[in-house]
């Protein structure tokens, strides 16, 4: 059984309108151990405790949302098929990937949106790179300080296709 991808409504929002369609989530280790990299298509690496000096053991970690092709069901019961996934550093996104995230350019000057703003209701904060709209945007959802863990995560692709 896969577990689901949810999102906010207003990050669904963006899915409709074709503004977002891609996803990052923590890679989180199965055996207690520590992921050390990607080992394909809709495949983590970790490196397992082992008590045999000079001995590494390392297991595969499927990405828990699926693989390619796998479909899933937004809120509104519309229907999306995962394109792609990979697994990378969080620091390592692109500014064309930030852009596939949902941070879309906003505001009269052409920044991009980043987290809702603390103080104003229905307002964002602007960024002039969209990599930092991102990183404001994961701050908000994983909490202060979670950029700099620099966690390996699912780079998830998806279209929707009804």
């Amino acid at each position: 059984m896969n577990k689901p991808l949810m999102f906010s409504p207003e990050l669904e929002q963006l899915i409709f309108q074709g503004k977002k369609t891609q996803t990052r989530r923590i890679v989180k280790p199965e055996s207690g151990g520590e992921i050390i990299g990607w080992g394909g298509e809709h495949i983590a690496m970790e490196e397992v405790p082992s008590n045999e000096p000079d001995t590494q053991h390392v297991r595969t970690v499927l990405c828990p949302y699926g693989e390619v092709g796998h479909l899933f069901t937004l809120n509104d019961m519309r229907i999306a098929k995962i394109t792609a996934i990979r697994v990378e550093r969080l620091q390592d996104i692109s500014d064309e990937d930030a852009l596939k995230e949902g941070c879309i350019k906003y505001g009269p000057f052409g920044e991009y949106r980043g987290a809702p703003h603390p103080k104003v209701s229905g307002n964002f904060r602007a960024y002039q790179q969209p990599i930092d709209a991102f990183k404001s945007i994961w701050e908000h959802i994983e909490g202060r300080d979670s950029w700099h863990e620099n966690p390996w995560v699912w780079v998830i692709s998806f279209e929707i296709i009804v």
